[in-house]
């Protein structure tokens, strides 16, 4: 049997990361005194809970909400009052691992949203996470809104709550292009209306089908905050698994006056971060690229996101969708009409400058992996 004799004055900054997994995973553990270590402890938790009260504050009054200031400020003396407060932590890594729960530290993360495309999810480690701002870089008709919709389909048909903010495109054509993506029925005779009467049954079995996704598509919301104040209507934080703005360049920022777009852009790419962060769920959003990468026939670069100002900073991944048949001088003179490489422009935690050869099915509006 351990037994670790801890004298009054060492704490869990003390002791480091192997006596917190011994602590996690050792039953015959035994700690002969546990007042520092629960202090500590308490310490860090009522840090965190003024930390998260300030962050809810901020949005609230953004949002125009009333009573926020005088339910903070309950809030933070409920805090204040909490029984054995102890002053702020010296700011070293011991102290934060005391804060952690390094069982969970080392286990599977949870709510990653894997992305249609096996070979891609590897890559990226799963696909994103909670808190985490990704953005899909593409020039126009490249497959952008598609990848967009066919990320989203997957995630609700694994049950995940998804919402999809679309900025450019009407409601009724996403769900024409969701009908055409999970019940493979060509595009352009739905779109006319002009389906035969086996295409019409199969329209019915697919509306059958996706019904029940938890798929919420909007085509309403065109400024920051009313994109803010929809995600922070579906509370409690965790019932959003993923949401996806189509795109990012069409937001409008609403009365903050900014001398240029680069300055709009970087301002709401940044509350696009702290939204994901503050709410705890990751977004998915789309930009248009420059025509640089096209008339330079070359690959696209993080450079080539237009208006980027500090886009590809705040984005935890970017990813960029490459048609080489596009570009004015073809690199690659046989390569196929719908060929499209997704190209891992950034990734913040992996590997980066790696790509993925896709194939775009525009007749389903799909995007598969060859």
């Amino acid at each position: 049997m351990y037994r670790w004799l801890l004298d009054q004055e060492k704490t869990p900054a003390d002791l480091g990361l192997p006596v917190l997994s011994k602590l996690a995973w050792d039953d015959s553990f035994d700690l002969a005194e546990p007042d520092p270590w629960i202090r500590s402890l308490h310490r860090h938790h009522s840090e965190r809970s003024a930390w998260r009260a300030a962050e809810r504050l901020r949005n609230q009054i953004e949002l125009g909400e009333t009573g926020a200031l005088e339910s903070a400020r309950d809030e933070l003396r409920r805090i204040e009052t909490e029984p054995d407060s102890a002053p702020p932590s010296s700011g070293t890594i011991g102290d934060s691992l005391a804060g952690l729960d390094v069982n969970k530290l080392l286990e599977p993360p949870r709510g990653v949203i894997a992305s249609p495309w096996p070979k891609l999810t590897e890559i990226v480690n799963g696909g994103p996470r909670p808190g985490e701002l990704w953005v899909l870089g593409a020039r126009p008709s490249v497959g952008k809104t598609i990848a967009l919709l066919q990320w989203s389909l997957t995630a609700a048909a694994a049950g995940h709550q998804v919402m999809f903010f679309s900025l450019e495109m009407p409601m009724a054509d996403l769900i024409r292009r969701a009908i055409s993506s999970e019940g493979k029925i060509p595009h352009a005779p739905l779109q006319r209306g002009d389906l035969s009467a086996e295409w019409r049954r199969r329209v019915v079995e697919t509306l059958d089908m996706i019904s029940g996704y938890p798929l919420e598509i909007t085509d309403t919301c065109g400024a920051l905050r009313s994109i803010a104040a929809s995600i922070a209507a579906h509370q409690p934080p965790g019932k959003l698994a993923l949401i996806v703005v189509d795109y990012l360049g069409l937001i409008e920022s609403d009365e903050r006056r900014h001398e240029n777009r680069n300055q709009e852009v970087s301002y709401i790419s940044r509350r696009l971060k702290t939204i994901a962060m503050d709410y705890g769920v990751p977004i998915l959003a789309a930009h248009q690229l420059n025509r640089s990468s096209e008339s330079e026939s070359r690959r696209p670069a993080l450079s080539d996101l237009r208006d980027s100002g500090s886009l590809e900073q705040d984005a935890d991944v970017v990813l960029l969708l490459d048609s080489p048949a596009s570009r004015t001088k073809r690199v690659s003179p046989d390569a196929p009409p719908d060929a499209v490489d997704v190209l891992v422009a950034k990734q913040r935690n992996g590997p980066r400058n790696l790509s993925v050869q896709i194939r775009l099915e525009a007749k389903f509006c799909r995007l598969e992996e060859t």
